[in-house]
């Protein structure tokens, strides 16, 4: 089956297969996506793959150390992943500008 006909399912199997190690989160979206993708932009693309299953959000790892410091990360980032996001009062402070670890990469300005 060429890759422009696979389905999103076969895509999430084959997430699910390449990169084992997994933490799921429930309530990632929203302003929390900036934060999600700070922790993991210095994360080489070919190290971890993001889906979605239901509700919730599934980050896939190479490695089990990279899932559990990503998994110890969600855990002290002060995000209650228990609520939507528009329901959390207390919000952890915005990450810096970055380029996001998802989508396609922002054109660059040249520096001569």
């Amino acid at each position: 089956m060429s890759p422009a006909r696979r389905s999103w399912r076969s895509i999430k199997q084959e997430y699910a297969r390449d990169f084992p190690h997994h933490v799921a989160l429930p309530n990632a979206g929203g302003w929390r996506t900036d934060h999600t993708s700070n922790a993991l932009r210095n994360l080489p693309r070919e190290l971890y793959r993001w889906w979605t299953e239901s509700d919730w959000s599934v980050w896939g790892f190479k490695s089990i150390e990279r899932a559990v410091a990503f998994e110890m990360w969600a855990t002290s980032s002060g995000i209650d992943w228990t609520v939507a996001p528009r329901e959390q009062m207390g919000r952890p402070s915005t990450p810096p500008d970055s380029e996001p670890t998802f989508g396609p990469t922002a054109p660059r300005m040249s520096k001569d």
